[in-house]
């Protein structure tokens, strides 16, 4: 049996115990140690403010709250950072924080701290050991590729250092990883933090019902279109069409909810709630690309599983889906109008993408002339590619300087070849590629049901992902990459667990 993380937490250095032991000495022992750690700290922080440096001293004074908490509860830790970066607050309204020469945002200092706090614990803390994973030689690799990227656009491209640093801090959060898989070492954790993504998709789902109804206290933001492509006049003018920061989590949770509906022998009402709210998220979205690489990922999981659990998920999807045509039917009966528009709109997305409108869609016609120019670059640089946030394509039409993106492209593979060169593209799709055979590979060896299907759920709601990156780039987007590394950190966690794997 694999301790649990609060017997660990029982073993640290002096220093640990320093800070977290509530037992072991008389009161005015604690009471006078803990009054001279305060003053201690608060010296150092009201001096830091008295030289100037109010930004560091307030980055401290979190830091050691953060560090706190990562070291009772470091799946809250993880979470915190996953939870600001997809769309529980609004990024762009949380100040930045200016340390000397460099200015960062307030997730990036999480997240360093969390990176910190695998070093402390493995430094000062008796029988800490790492366990590392088969997936983190070729993330450390592309991380390697990402700072080879930066030196190659700054130093020899010409590139203003702040902005492609700013890129390179987006890329840096695949870091996530390693929290996840040195610091979840029980399954209580595990289990909290899987819970934990839960509740912040349902609360991300909640916004997407009122939207913008926090927006001045920049909270849950939500921005709402209208349908570009040629259907009628309302569809283009409504804003009908939902766009938020998590719905690459709701991504990930559909096909995850599904294999959780087949495997698991209990009842999972709650799950197929959530399934059934993601599905009318996705239906809300008009996401063209997300709703045929989820129909990818089901298809696959179905195919996967056994036939009995395919016959389970079959009887518990169905009342499911009887009560969605049902309170479509309502719909229809109050509301006919605004059904009939959302129902052309879709119609139109998916006829644009053959041509079933008589016209090209603009969309695809964009990303394809961005593959070209992109395609021409990387025959020139093949190898360390242009640098991070370098141009590689000139202003297209209706662009300005200011509002052209001319560094950005919307295939994920080839922004990464384009940016990194091979060096960063090939330990990438390695590190997918061994995701996604250690999922098949392996996820009969895990015993408990619901563990198992939430690592088959993430494996192949990846698959669909990887489809669906080939003309939207969430791997390198902030708000929308961190939930791949904590799947894959999760999924690491739950095979260690599950097969007893020792500490490298």
């Amino acid at each position: 049996m694999r301790p649990s993380q609060s017997d660990l937490l029982t073993k640290y250095s002096p220093m640990f115990q320093m800070l977290t032991e509530r037992q072991g000495a008389g009161p005015r022992f604690r009471q006078g140690r803990e009054l001279l750690l305060a003053l201690g700290m608060g010296g150092v922080i009201g001096l830091i403010i008295a030289v100037g440096y109010a930004g560091i001293a307030f980055a401290l004074l979190a830091g050691i709250a953060f560090l706190w908490v990562g070291l009772r509860w470091p799946e809250m830790a993880i979470l915190t950072v996953i939870g600001i970066n997809s769309g529980i607050v609004d990024t762009e309204a949380i100040p930045w924080l200016s340390m000397g020469p460099i200015t960062l945002h307030i997730s990036d200092l999480l997240l360093i701290f969390l990176l910190a706090l695998i070093f402390l614990r493995a430094m000062s803390q008796p029988g800490f050991r790492l366990y590392g994973s088969p997936l983190a030689i070729p993330l450390l690799l592309f991380f390697l590729a990402l700072v080879i990227s930066v030196g190659n656009a700054v130093v020899f491209q010409g590139v203003g250092a702040n902005d492609a640093l700013r890129l390179a801090r987006f890329v840096t959060y695949w870091l996530i990883f390693f929290p996840v898989i040195e610091l979840v070492r029980d399954e209580k954790t595990l289990r909290n933090l899987i819970k934990g993504l839960w509740i912040l998709a349902a609360i991300l789902f909640v916004g997407t019902l009122f939207p913008n109804v926090l927006d001045s206290v920049h909270l849950l933001p939500v921005r709402t279109t209208g349908i570009s492509e040629i259907v009628t006049e309302t569809a283009q003018n409504e804003n009908i069409r939902l766009y938020t920061y998590g719905e690459r989590m709701f991504f990930v949770l559909i096909p995850t909810a599904a294999a959780l509906i087949a495997l698991s022998k209990r009842r999972q009402f709650w799950t197929g709630l959530m399934l059934a709210a993601l599905l009318f998220w996705l239906f809300r979205s008009f996401q063209r690309n997300y709703l045929l690489a989820i129909l990818l990922s089901l298809g696959l999981l179905i195919m996967v599983i056994r036939p009995p659990d395919a016959l389970r998920f079959g009887r518990r999807v169905l009342p499911m889906l009887l009560l969605v045509v049902a309170l479509i039917f309502v719909v229809l009966m109050v509301q006919p109008g605004q059904i009939r528009v959302e129902l052309d709109a879709w119609s139109a997305r998916l006829e644009s993408m053959v041509g079933g409108t008589g016209q090209v869609d603009p969309n695809l016609e964009y990303r394809l002339v961005e593959n070209r120019y992109a395609i021409q670059q990387i025959e020139a640089h093949p190898i360390f590619g242009i640098g991070l946030r370098n141009n590689y394509r000139p202003l297209m039409m209706y662009e300005t300087p200011s509002t052209g993106l001319t560094w950005f492209m919307h295939n994920a593979y080839l922004w990464i070849w384009l940016m990194m060169g091979l060096v960063g593209l090939v330990p990438f799709l390695i590190l997918c590629a061994m995701y996604v055979i250690r999922t098949f590979r392996h996820y009969r060896d895990i015993h408990d049901d619901e563990l198992r299907a939430i690592y088959l759920g993430f494996g192949v709601a990846f698959v669909g992902t990887l489809v669906s990156n080939t003309v939207a780039p969430n791997f390198i987007q902030h708000w929308s990459l961190l939930i791949y590394p904590t799947m894959m950190g999760i999924n690491e966690v739950i095979y260690r667990l599950s097969t007893g794997e020792q500490a490298a």
